[in-house]
């Protein structure tokens, strides 16, 4: 079996376009407030904004459209005030589709889910302290789905999926810091193959 490459670049493309959520508010400030007179039940009610509030009228929870008004969410914020997690049908502005996020207390993505804004791909992220992406798993039906771990700079370092051009077969590639690939695994229905690659992708140990 000749070596093979592996679609994480691709995969990589399609997590990393899923990891441009930033610590932005996600709800619009209020314009205003419902209330409900008396104990009887309200049959429908039409708001743009629900807030729920502790006993201190802090805003722990927010129901409403996002800032363009081309999504709904519910965001989740800690005793502070501070948004903390969220989910909702999608954000255009940050190109990405119906998802759920979780931000640590400075406001830095730590971990998303989702789909893209075409619904053509869904992944699962991992960020850092600084924010940085560090790993992801996903893909879809045409691309296949595997899983990609980057460095502290998010360049992709480890891809693990299927084999490229559509053979029947899955593997694994190591790049180093400057993105060359430097190890490469496969296997397919005939066989598998572990190489040791130079700067220029020539072989340098191969076996079989």
């Amino acid at each position: 079996m000749t070596r093979q490459q592996v679609v994480p670049i691709a995969l990589a493309s399609i997590l990393s376009s899923m990891l441009t959520l930033a610590g932005a508010q996600l709800l619009a400030p209020p314009t205003s407030r419902a209330a409900q007179e008396g104990g009887a039940s309200v049959p429908l009610l039409r708001v743009q904004r629900v807030e729920i509030v502790d006993a201190n009228g802090t805003v722990r929870g927010v129901m409403g459209l996002t800032p363009g008004g081309d999504a709904a969410g519910v965001i989740f914020r800690d005793e502070e005030g501070r948004e903390r997690a969220g989910m909702g049908t999608g954000r255009p502005a940050w190109g990405v589709g119906p998802g759920a996020w979780v931000l640590d207390g400075s406001g830095r993505l730590r971990a998303a889910w989702g789909l893209s804004p075409d619904d053509t791909a869904a992944a699962y992220l991992v960020a850092d302290e600084l924010g940085q992406r560090r790993a992801g798993i996903g893909g879809n039906s045409d691309l296949g789905y595997g899983l990609v771990v980057a460095d502290e700079s998010g360049a992709p370092r480890i891809g693990v999926g299927p084999l490229a051009r559509g053979e029947d077969g899955y593997g694994m590639r190591i790049r180093d810091a400057a993105g060359d690939p430097r190890v490469s695994l496969a296997a397919d229905a005939g066989g598998g193959t572990v190489s040791v690659l130079n700067a220029d992708g020539r072989p340098l140990w191969r076996a079989p």
